[in-house]
């Protein structure tokens, strides 16, 4: 299995790029980034670019790769709106186009969040924007298609949190992990359910937090 995984520098993208090159079933990773990276590994090959919209200059890399996880995103209230919609839809669409020329068997995985709305109807950006790139990416007919909606994430390991909202659910994650599956997910579980979904498939499209948290594998 070949997997190319997109925003390798953000925190989901950097638990799942770990656990793919220690899987034994990922023969070969393959990171989109827009800076270098201190570390190597044999199996991984660092793609650094800086247009994240055409991907025809990839073709060669992606008629190879059997699953695209994308892991690329902005925090609500980062970016214009403009911008935050190029992020959250377009960017993955048009790699999805691309790698439906490139390779129409290849399967994507897109890092979606809990509220998503296929219907496209909501006045929250989030939901609006992951909903429709769910809808677009779903239309292309690729070989695979899965979108994860965790709630919070935490992270497993420390980092610098993006505001502070992020900073009060790590210090209350103990409180939010007690409401139950619906409310949060470990990053280093939902990296292994998403590497699993690479690997095995699932019947389901859409995969909600509380599904993501009862899929019992090896972390």
């Amino acid at each position: 299995m070949n997997i190319l995984i997109i925003g390798a520098s953000g925190m989901m993208g950097q638990a799942v790029e770990a656990h793919c090159l220690k899987h034994a079933e990922v023969k070969q990773v393959h990171s989109v980034l827009r800076r270098s990276k201190a570390h190597s590994h044999p199996k991984l090959t660092v793609h650094l670019r800086d247009d994240f919209y055409n991907w025809q200059n990839m073709h060669d890399t992606l008629v190879h790769i059997d699953q695209v996880i994308f892991c690329l995103g902005a925090y609500t209230g980062s970016l214009t709106d403009e911008k935050f919609k190029a992020v959250t839809v377009h960017m993955p669409v048009q790699l999805g186009e691309q790698l439906l020329k490139s390779n129409p068997n290849a399967g994507f995985i897109l890092l979606s969040g809990q509220g998503a709305d296929t219907k496209e109807t909501s006045k929250v950006s989030f939901a609006k924007y992951k909903g429709m790139a769910e809808n677009q990416l779903v239309a292309l007919g690729l070989g695979h298609f899965h979108s994860v909606r965790p709630s919070y994430i935490y992270p497993d390991t420390p980092r610098n949190e993006p505001n502070t909202a992020y900073r009060i659910y790590r210090i209350i994650y103990p409180l939010i992990k007690c409401l139950g599956a619906n409310f949060s997910v470990s990053s280093s579980h939902l990296a292994a359910v998403m590497v699993y979904l690479a690997l095995h498939s699932d019947s389901r499209t859409i995969l909600e937090n509380k599904d993501i948290v009862g899929l019992h594998i090896n972390d």
